[in-house]
């Protein structure tokens, strides 16, 4: 869709020229946030091929003595996950400081993650981050993108509490998919057996024919079950089972890293995936996609039919293979609803009460007990509220 373009470029721009600038960048999951600081990196040296501006990760994975330095001496851009925004860029702002102030952009990446409870999480982590901010004096632009979401103005908002431009891709941009939903004509006694290897044939088919192909499983325990019904069959059809991968929660990070990158530069043709692959990992050679199972949403299948047809000059194929229960029978029979059928909206319980109950300590120890009148706007009622009755209540400590 080109939305990290769309964010990339413009803070690009503003980091090159202004030495004492800052940008972070707020992602769900690991996997994307190491995409993402390839894509940055490289961007930045179109800008400033001397000294580009440094991006790097700072999530669990980044080892101490980085985290140490990074602190010390700030690159201009870091990308994080909310778990790290809380406890590292929040819970030890003081070690931040300079980073924090010089902050003029934010961007949360992939909204449409945020929802629910979750949601909540983040909104009011985000509004306990924003008031930080202004105590630095600090009021940096935000970006949030997504792809899949069908209120993505709506929810934007919601989850920052900030008012927010919408500007979308036309719809022109849409690559050329090919789509084939099957339903697997299996007796229900011996379904998952005969499944598995339709799923494992159908993705040696696709390395039989050289193309790149990640095939979406419905659990860990799947996914790791038809990799090697897969690999014990490429020597019946002599392929290579070194083109082979299974890829789920769980691993390291770097054998997490290599599975991506081999997939990115054709060591691997096909890998075997849980939802872990599911966001916005740019990977333009990848030809298609098998959903073995439906999601549990339309928003979840084009999020995972989206890694397809990156590269814009070669039509991608989508194979759906439903498994035996009404909800993937539906959609197996019924493509032109799955097609036509608008993206859910969504939504964040921001004004979750046991949710505001947890984040408003937090809020009064870095506020040191203090919260006037101008604090409403940025922390919303209800977690503003929450905190002053507390601080009328209770002495700190």
């Amino acid at each position: 869709s080109g939305k990290t373009l769309a964010f990339a470029l413009p803070i690009l721009s503003k980091l090159t020229s202004d030495y004492g600038a800052h940008a972070l960048l707020l992602y769900p999951m690991k996997a994307l946030s190491n995409d993402q600081r390839v894509q940055f990196n490289q961007l930045a040296k179109a800008f400033r091929e001397q000294e580009p501006v440094e991006c790097w990760t700072y999530d669990g994975d980044t080892p101490q003595d980085y985290r140490k330095a990074f602190r010390e001496t700030p690159l201009p851009i870091y990308i994080t996950t909310p778990e790290m925004l809380n406890a590292s860029f929040l819970g030890q702002s003081d070690k931040w400081e300079s980073f924090l102030a010089g902050l003029k952009y934010i961007v949360i990446d992939e909204i449409h993650e945020y929802r629910g409870f979750f949601g909540g999480n983040l909104g009011l982590l985000l509004r306990r981050f924003f008031h930080k901010l202004q105590q630095y004096g600090a009021d940096p632009k935000v970006f949030c993108a997504t792809a899949t979401c069908g209120n993505p103005l709506e929810h934007a908002e919601l989850l920052t509490g900030k008012p927010f431009t919408l500007v979308r891709a036309s719809s022109q941009m849409t690559p050329k998919r090919n789509f084939a939903f099957i339903r697997p004509n299996i007796p229900n006694y011996r379904f998952m057996d005969h499944y598995r290897k339709r799923i494992s044939r159908a993705a040696l088919a696709c390395l039989s024919q050289g193309l790149s192909t990640i095939v979406f499983c419905p659990s860990r325990s799947f996914t790791e079950e038809v990799y090697k019904e897969a690999v014990k069959e490429s020597s019946v059809f002599k392929l290579n089972p070194g083109q082979i991968a299974p890829y789920r929660s769980g691993y390291g990070p770097d054998e997490r890293r290599t599975i991506e990158e081999g997939l990115k530069d054709g060591r691997y043709r096909v890998v075997f995936a849980t939802n872990a692959l599911e966001l916005g990992i740019d990977i333009g050679r990848l030809d298609g996609v098998i959903l073995a199972g439906f999601p549990d949403s339309l928003m979840s299948a084009w999020q995972r039919i989206g890694r397809a047809g990156r590269s814009w000059d070669k039509e991608a194929f989508v194979l759906y293979y439903a498994m035996n229960n009404a909800y993937d029978a539906f959609y197996a029979a019924n493509i032109d609803t799955f097609l036509d059928r608008s993206i859910e909206g969504i939504t964040a319980s921001v004004n979750n009460e046991e949710l505001i109950a947890r984040h408003t300590p937090y809020l009064l120890h870095e506020s040191a007990w203090h919260l006037d009148e101008t604090a409403k706007d940025i922390l919303g009622e209800g977690l503003f509220q929450a905190a002053v009755h507390i601080t009328q209540t209770q002495k700190p400590g």
